[in-house]
């Protein structure tokens, strides 16, 4: 949905409607500008029940101001004034969920926490796909499993149901016993159709993601004193402590060259860290100072792998902040070919990378040790 669409669509109820169209969860990925008209449309659809989740950035701006006074108004409204993480709900039942870019992972988390799903396997960790299309005056659902292994168990639908399942494999059309609970078989990326004359409207849950959100900060075992690691044209020195924070001012001693520099951690015993949902990034940067460089974070495991998280946190906005890195945004580095193991961490390095600056600038950056980020339904293993 672009601005235009936003703009022209219309409220209903706690959705938004735009011809055949129907949405109840807005995601405003990074956006920070929209025509004053679609930041009305999308307050009134928060004040009527809708969810509105904003990821990496608040409303800010309109076609004509930049801030705008008027959009920073709907911003606190829908997502408060305080730093994301943060839901605000009201009382149509509406949810503005604010999150950091650290957090984008947690976006499916928040929709599962407002609505229940159109359909669903009991066991979440099902590899079966599952979409729905309306087509000829019916709902059709299309299940398929991701996998290369039979997959056997059951399916739920929202609403009244389905009536009917279609093999493509072998054209058979059969009636379900069970309209809201249907046993299924599927060989390896094998699939089926479900069909139905109007599908159920998925409820709306009550949580309003505020209990997705409900997470704490858990220490990670001191690593000691930490090492910096840099880049040829970059000269620093490490100082200060654990409590205070762990500053590194570089300067580059080269300009327009790949210049980086990482705080590590290491860990004589690896960590298992499979149950929490990520890293949580205390970090201060000095009023001034206008390196557009974005923090990083790698994960080292005992394997010899590399994984790199971004942040979204910038090194020219000025103060302490908080950052998120979230395990499900790491991706593979270098050559690393494995899939991230969380339960063999032996080292973790924060600080900044690629960066193309000028000869004799400074990038100054204090970093805390990092903290594990946990979930109200997961159980620490530190």
């Amino acid at each position: 949905m672009d601005a235009r669409a936003l703009c022209d669509a219309t409220v209903d109820g706690d959705a938004l409607r735009h011809g055949d169209l129907r949405w109840r969860v807005l995601v405003l990925p990074a956006a920070d500008t929209l025509p004053m008209a679609a930041w009305r449309k999308v307050h009134r659809f928060w004040q009527s029940g809708g969810t509105v989740i904003a990821v990496g950035a608040l409303p800010a701006n309109s076609e004509t101001d930049a801030p705008s006074p008027a959009v920073q108004v709907i911003a606190r409204e829908m997502f408060g004034a305080t730093t994301p993480p943060n839901v605000v709900t009201n009382r149509a039942g509406g949810a503005g969920i604010a999150l950091p870019f650290g957090m984008l992972a947690l976006t499916p988390k928040m929709i599962d926490a407002v609505l229940e799903r159109d359909a669903a396997c009991d066991d979440a960790r099902a590899p079966i796909k599952i979409t729905r299309r309306r087509i000829d005056g019916h709902d059709l659902y299309f299940a398929i499993n991701d996998s290369d292994a039979a997959w056997d168990g059951t399916v739920r639908f929202c609403g009244d149901g389905v009536r009917e399942q279609w093999d493509p494999a072998t054209g058979a059309r059969s009636a379900v016993a069970d309209a809201t609970r249907v046993p299924l078989r599927l060989g390896p990326y094998g699939a089926m159709f479900f069909r139905a004359p109007q599908a159920g409207i998925p409820r709306r849950l009550a949580q309003a993601g505020s209990v997705a959100l409900a997470m704490t900060c858990k220490p990670l075992p001191d690593a000691g004193r930490p090492t910096i690691g840099k880049g040829t044209h970059v000269r620093a020195e490490l100082s200060g402590d654990a409590a205070g924070g762990w500053r590194a001012p570089a300067t580059l001693t080269r300009g327009q060259v790949d210049t980086h520099l990482f705080v590590s951690f290491p860990y004589t015993q690896p960590l298992d860290l499979s149950g929490y949902e990520g890293l949580v990034l205390d970090t201060a940067v000095p009023a001034g100072q206008r390196t557009a460089a974005e923090l990083l974070v790698f994960i080292q495991t005992a394997d010899g792998g590399t994984y790199l998280g971004r942040t979204g946190r910038f090194l020219n906005v000025a103060g302490a902040a908080r950052a998120y890195a979230l395990f499900g945004q790491f991706a593979a580095f270098g050559n690393t070919q494995k899939a991230l193991d969380l339960t063999q961490v032996t080292a973790i390095r924060i600080g900044w990378g690629g960066y193309f600056g000028s000869e004799g600038e400074t990038v100054d950056l204090t970093v805390h040790p990092p903290q594990a980020l946990s979930g109200a339904d997961q159980q620490s293993r530190l």
